[in-house]
């Protein structure tokens, strides 16, 4: 097996881990805002101020990130590895 055979190997490994990895951020970033939502109308004291300050910056880098990071991420990893498949094999 040859060098490259390793890292294509090792990012197919890679890619399989961030999909998984994407996809409990995705389940647990639902729940939360599910939890959040339970809440809303109920929790209306300063330390509601004080956790917004927080939850909202938080949240807003989580969508950023959902929605539009990692389609680019995995995007950008599909065709490296195509690109690399095709490197190792041809276009079999």
């Amino acid at each position: 097996m040859s060098s490259m055979d390793a890292v294509h190997e090792k990012m197919l490994a890679f890619q399989k881990e961030i999909k998984q990895f994407h996809e409990l951020l995705e389940q647990t970033s639902k729940e939360m805002e599910l939890r959040h939502a339970d809440v809303d109308g109920l929790w209306r004291d300063a330390a509601r101020r004080d956790y917004d300050q927080r939850w909202l910056p938080l949240h807003k880098k989580l969508q950023e990130y959902r929605k539009l990071r990692v389609p680019k991420y995995e995007r950008f990893l599909a065709e490296k590895l195509q690109a690399l498949h095709k490197y190792l094999r041809g276009n079999s």
